[in-house]
């Protein structure tokens, strides 16, 4: 099964910082408190997607040098991606991330963590109303300041969720002043525009995800209607969801067209139960047509496992 729908642990354990601030699901993650919730491939790493993360360029190299490693990294994975992305260099944040930017602004800061004996990193993400969220690790999603590395040292016990942050929330005034707290007090900030579109604010008040581009959940899917709409499968076990309500109750069918060669599958759902009404997964081409009543909401999976992206249409008809 590819999809579920309570998937909101799924969503948080999937996503690292750079995961969230990209809008990466992780390949290959399996919910297993044994392995620390990480998955057999890990979370996403500048470099991944490029085929060039190198582990162990954190170890001995100054917050600048791993800056420059990163910012290497978080560009080849853009170019493989389909996107670009360069420096944004203005000293007054600008809201670049609205409605029709067609671009979305990101931070990043790199420090010394004493925990890993070498440098790490973190991102941010700007929203639509001008305020700033990110993922640390497996925690879930927030809005807020962290704190400073002495109050960070002065917890006693572990750090969780309720003690890693201020009251303060991230805004375009403060993300400059407060981006390098906690572990990156001292290191570097840089900010970078990339062309890929704006993330509208997409939390409810308790900073849950409920919405992702294109959608890798049923529960973070974009609505899609009757016509042909062009989208591209990023990486290999990556899902584009969608939700349809028919305005009609008939036969409908569901296609795609790919590349020549490229093989797409997709499953079909209703708001029931986690499992499919049908399948397809033959190859190359999707074609599917069932019986939908009008009014009820739908959810269509469509997916490769074959690796590589895939720029494709889907059509409704």
């Amino acid at each position: 099964m590819r999809c579920c729908l309570n998937s909101s642990i799924n969503l948080k354990l999937r996503m690292n910082c750079y995961g969230y601030a990209f809008g990466f699901m992780c390949e290959n993650y399996a919910y297993n408190e044994s392995n620390n919730y990480y998955g057999s491939l890990g979370k996403q790493q500048p470099g991944q997607f490029a085929a060039g993360y190198d582990p162990n360029t954190n170890n001995n190299v100054s917050p600048s040098d791993f800056m420059n490693a990163i910012v290497t990294n978080i560009v080849a994975d853009a170019n493989v991606l389909g996107y670009t992305i360069t420096e944004y260099t203005n000293n007054e944040i600008e809201q670049i991330s609205t409605k029709n930017s067609n671009c979305r602004l990101i931070a990043v800061v790199t420090g010394l963590d004493s925990v890993l004996n070498g440098c790490d990193y973190h991102f941010y993400m700007q929203h639509n109303d001008g305020t700033w969220s990110h993922k640390p690790g497996f925690f879930p999603i927030s809005n807020k300041v962290m704190k400073t590395r002495n109050q960070l040292n002065s917890i006693v016990g572990n750090i969780t969720p309720e003690n890693l942050y201020t009251n303060s929330i991230l805004t375009n005034n403060n993300i400059r002043a407060y981006a390098n707290r906690g572990i990156y007090e001292g290191g570097c900030l840089k900010f970078f525009k990339i062309t890929k579109p704006a993330v509208y604010y997409q939390h409810d008040s308790n900073m849950n995800v409920t919405q992702n581009d294109p959608g890798d959940y049923l529960e973070t899917c974009y609505q899609i209607t009757t016509g042909t709409h062009s989208y591209k499968i990023n990486y290999t076990y990556d899902d584009d969801v969608f939700y349809f309500v028919p305005s009609q109750s008939r036969q409908y069918t569901i296609t795609t067209v790919a590349a020549t060669g490229e093989d797409l599958d997709a499953e079909l759902y209703d708001n029931s139960n986690n499992s499919p009404m049908v399948t397809d997964a033959s190859s190359y081409d999707v074609n599917i047509t069932y019986y939908l009543n009008a009014g009820s909401m739908y959810y269509i999976d469509i997916y490769s496992d074959t690796g590589g992206m895939k720029q494709y249409s889907v059509i409704i008809s």
